[in-house]
């Protein structure tokens, strides 16, 4: 339970960068990410589906803040930095998606480096909201975490209730609740739910890591 929290924590955390502009970053990047993130700390590596494509999730831990970590990987990688949220790359067959958050302690830093390789695949059938359209499905092997987005119609506020109807019909019990957050669990299982609700565009977009 320890292990998987922390690892919904973690994803919670990136679906809260996508809403904020200021809080991540874009890259197009001339060399291997992996190398450049070689001066953090490997702490996690997982098997996971990305898309219905087999991927490999890397988190690397860096002792310097998120700014101080992304000038870092800016200057091996010789990027140019832009107002999006993640560094994307594809290069010999292999997409490599890579996101820095700020981390648990204050002047720390967490990467996160999703590898996948392109290709077409079929997405999961495993849509947890009826009705939306899911953008995007990744579940990691080792803990069974699933993290999904979903295009939904109305304000974000609007979304989050529809959304927690939702859950609630599916046997999660609401915890806590806000205006664009939700946090549910399953009695007597070790399980825990969290969902997020945000623009994206023109759209309202919603992250739920269970």
């Amino acid at each position: 339970m320890r292990h998987r929290l922390a690892t919904v924590l973690a994803l919670v955390a990136i679906a809260l960068a996508l809403s904020v502009a200021e809080g991540a970053f874009f890259m197009r990047v001339k060399t291997t990410m992996r190398k450049a993130l070689e001066s953090g700390t490997m702490i996690e590596k997982s098997d996971a589906v990305v898309n219905g494509r087999d991927a490999r999730i890397s988190v690397f831990a860096f002792d310097k803040s998120r700014d101080e970590t992304i000038a870092g990987i800016g200057k091996e990688l010789a990027l140019e930095l832009d107002g999006g949220f993640m560094a994307s790359r594809t290069e010999d067959g292999v997409r490599s998606d890579l996101i820095v958050l700020p981390g648990g302690d204050a002047g720390s830093s967490v990467a996160w480096l999703i590898e996948s390789p392109v290709g077409d695949a079929a997405m999961p059938d495993d849509n947890i909201l009826p009705g939306s359209d899911m953008m995007s499905h990744i579940s990691i092997k080792k803990t069974g975490c699933v993290f999904s987005l979903h295009d939904v119609v109305g304000t974000p506020e609007v979304a989050m209730r529809e959304a927690e109807a939702q859950l609630v019909a599916l046997g999660w019990k609401l915890l806590l609740s806000g205006d664009r957050t939700a946090y549910f669990g399953k009695p007597g299982k070790q399980s825990v739910a969290v969902a997020a609700a945000f623009r994206s565009g023109n759209a309202t977009r919603i992250a739920i890591i269970r």
